[in-house]
């Protein structure tokens, strides 16, 4: 990753409502504090009426490449060998040299969807203490734009750090990509369906959220995840924010509508399927609760 310039970012006109969610989140970012339970109205207000303050925060102009659907796709032997002109014995040289050139590839296509660009929005309290927005996003072919949120950092390194993580390849980090993590996603490529799911009950009934293997070991990891998901009520449709780890490891907090609270709780209340398979949650220690 190049050096970060330092220059001062354009100054955002929140609505005056959205100034204490601003304040408690740049609080979390740099002490550790909860999140605010109502984060997910700065989220909307950036995917709405901030929509060109998001945009203009595309950070250093490069894109990200969703390096584990890549392997999901073709990072597989058949997939080497049907684009070979004849049969070979595949050694772990073969392996890493098409791999790369499909890298290479996908950098210089540029894919909206594949290839999402990376946002760094920097927000600062009334004591000009900044914390970064992060989000990628992807274009869904005629669908346009699709703001995916990925969390509340203390800076730009750490909201890059957690797309390594992640599996992401940042453009300017495609040469320092790591022949280990090419073959480790090669032998065990993980198709990216949603094979956890996290359920709680709320109104009555219990409501899912599904969510891929690699999400759920970010939550794991302690990381600050939002998810967005679909329940009907009475044949009502609704829209249900999900976060994780608000308010410090394992943590839960469920919202709807007009900022209506269906759980705010621990994960250790919540049932957890794994494969189908009941897991029990973890403490910060890591211990079954």
């Amino acid at each position: 990753m190049k050096k970060e310039t330092p220059s001062i970012p354009p100054v955002i006109d929140f609505p005056t409502s959205l100034l204490p969610i601003v304040d408690k989140v740049v609080a979390h970012a740099i002490k550790g504090t909860a999140l605010p339970k109502n984060l997910s109205k700065l989220v909307d207000w950036f995917e709405d009426e901030g929509w060109d303050d998001l945009c203009s925060a595309w950070a250093e102009e490069f894109v990200a490449l969703k390096l584990f659907e890549m392997a999901w796709l073709n990072f597989s032997d058949r997939e080497l060998l049907t684009n070979l002109d004849e049969p070979i014995s595949v050694t772990d040289e073969e392996r890493l040299t098409y791999a790369r050139e499909l890298v290479k590839r996908a950098f210089e296509e540029s894919d909206g969807y594949a290839c999402p660009t990376v946002h760094a929005v920097q927000i600062s309290n009334k004591q000009g203490q900044e914390a970064i927005l992060g989000w990628l996003m992807p274009i869904h072919g005629q669908g346009g734009p699709v703001a995916e949120f990925q969390g509340v950092f203390l800076d730009k390194s750490q909201f890059y750090q957690s797309l390594r993580d992640a599996d992401y390849v940042l453009a300017p980090e495609e040469k320092s990509l790591k022949n280990e993590t090419i073959l480790r996603l090669w032998a065990k490529p993980s198709k990216p369906t949603r094979n956890v799911t996290v359920s709680v009950a709320w109104g009555n009934e219990l409501h899912d959220c599904p969510m891929s293997q690699r999400t759920w070991q970010r939550v794991l990891s302690g990381n600050n995840i939002r998810r967005v998901e679909s329940f009907f009520y009475e044949g009502k449709r609704f829209k249900a924010d999900w976060m994780f780890n608000y308010s410090g490891f394992g943590s839960l907090l469920v919202t709807y509508g007009d900022e209506a609270v269906g759980f705010d709780g621990s994960l250790s209340e919540a049932q957890i399927l794994v494969d189908d398979e009941p897991v029990a949650w973890f403490d910060d220690s890591h211990h079954p609760v």
